[in-house]
């Protein structure tokens, strides 16, 4: 570039010289042949200097690529793709809790309550996208962003973050977009707290409660560990939050490659302020306070633990069950293959929405090899609606840990589906979840 402005520079020199000595229509020719040069010199350096600096910053990029978010072409999953709307409501103290909600899609009218999800930390309603899909259409259903995660306001108070706090914004929530009177409750870690924490604050709003990853306290060993390292974070990073919510795989590569991104998104979304009094405010719940709380649920509950689940010991959970004195009724339910987070994993999520299906449904105890109808599966009526279908191939495809529309149009996806959610349900107290026909691909669980 330099060089083709010095060849102008001398070519409007020589002009110029030309013309003052008189010989401008002698030299004109000559002096326009020689700036149209000097012009050409100087866009093909400057087009050149573009490349060379595009080339460098690829060069640059690619250098850091590793540390850069890979996000897959469809992401995140919208609501509509698994028949739900995205909606706000204002809370009476001003926030604004973002939720996701379907509403019943049977033809038949129902008598099963609202069912509300409650995501854990630091996830948002995503953390159900392999749930959802396999529910049935037979009654209204809402998973909520928690005030702090997700499309939430997020508080900067740490009173916000405690758990009986938490449990109150849920009950504002749940009067504000009126829902009741009755409820059945899925909570998982640090929902799972809220749950059971709503149950005992309002015994007669909840009819049926599951608890996933849950225990008596929140300050176990793995969590005081996490915390000591957390704390003194002063930024958060991609390579920080996707190795934590990875870990929380079993097996990562069968998880497919769009819904462990999404772990990542969602909690990259959360503010590192939020991470950090979130964090203290489930190690605020003691077993005291838990032993004070939970025996006064009323609510038939289930409390699920992933085999792998390395936050809250076994032994933790089981105590959370033995405080279960007044509830209708109590069961402890162990699923292989899985961790603490049991509805991330593809029969996790199954186990989780079989289990829903059966205890929100008044199954309790159901015979061991019974499997669902497909009427149970994908709601009431004889008829399987197209809308209720794509939502049925949806279910397949996050099953597989596909995105969800390559599989909404496809029969083959209903059909996988449909043996995906055939689960075998035993009635004994304390069970071991299998899957009756595993889809290709997997073991058993």
């Amino acid at each position: 570039v330099v060089l083709a402005q010095a060849s102008l520079a001398q070519a409007v020199s020589s002009l110029g010289r030309s013309i003052s000595e008189g010989h401008g229509k002698l030299q004109w020719s000559a002096m326009r042949q020689r700036c149209m040069f000097a012009w050409l010199k100087l866009m093909v350096s400057f087009i050149a200097m573009c490349f060379a600096s595009h080339g460098a910053a690829l060069g640059d990029k690619d250098a850091s690529d590793d540390a850069q978010p890979k996000w897959p072409s469809m992401f995140p999953c919208p609501p509509d793709v698994l028949g739900f709307t995205s909606r706000f409501a204002k809370l009476p103290d001003g926030s604004s809790m973002h939720y996701v909600e379907r509403v019943s899609l049977s033809r038949m009218q129902t008598s099963l309550p609202p069912l509300v999800l409650v995501h854990g930390w630091p996830d948002s309603w995503r953390s159900w996208l392999r749930v959802l899909p396999l529910l049935p259409d037979d009654r209204r259903i809402l998973a909520i962003d928690q005030l702090g995660y997700g499309e939430s306001s997020k508080p900067g108070d740490f009173d916000s973050y405690i758990i009986p706090s938490k449990a109150k914004q849920l009950g504002m929530f749940l009067e504000e977009v009126r829902v009741g009177p009755k409820i059945q409750l899925v909570g998982h870690s640090m929902g799972s707290f809220v749950a059971w924490q709503f149950a005992a604050d309002r015994p007669a709003h909840v009819e049926a409660l599951i608890l996933i990853g849950t225990g008596t306290t929140g300050a176990t060993p793995a969590i005081v560990a996490g915390n000591a390292q957390l704390q003194p974070l002063e930024a958060e990073s991609y390579e920080f939050i996707r190795d934590f919510q990875y870990s929380g795989f079993v097996d990562l590569a069968a998880a497919g490659p769009w819904f462990p991104p999404t772990t990542v998104y969602e909690s990259m979304r959360v503010p590192l302020y939020v991470w950090k009094m979130g964090t203290l405010g489930i190690m605020n719940v003691t077993t005291a306070h838990a032993e004070r709380v939970v025996p006064k649920i009323t609510a038939r509950t289930v409390v699920v633990r992933g085999e792998g689940d390395a936050l809250f010991p076994e032994a933790d959970s089981r105590r959370l069950l033995s405080l279960l004195t007044s509830a209708e009724s109590a069961e402890f339910v162990s699923v292989a293959n899985t961790a603490h987070n049991v509805q991330w994993e593809a029969l996790g999520a199954a186990a989780v929405a079989r289990l829903i299906q059966s205890q929100f449904a008044g199954e309790v105890g159901a015979d061991a090899g019974a499997m669902a109808a497909p009427q149970q599966l994908l709601g009431s009526g004889s008829m399987l609606a197209p809308r209720t279908l794509a939502l049925t191939a949806a279910a397949a495809a996050a099953a597989h840990g596909m995105a969800p529309a390559a599989l909404l149009a496809t029969a083959g996806g209903a059909l996988a589906a449909l043996a995906l959610a055939a689960l075998v349900v035993g009635k004994d107290r304390c069970r071991r979840v299998r899957l009756g026909s595993s889809p290709p691909g997997y073991d058993r669980f």
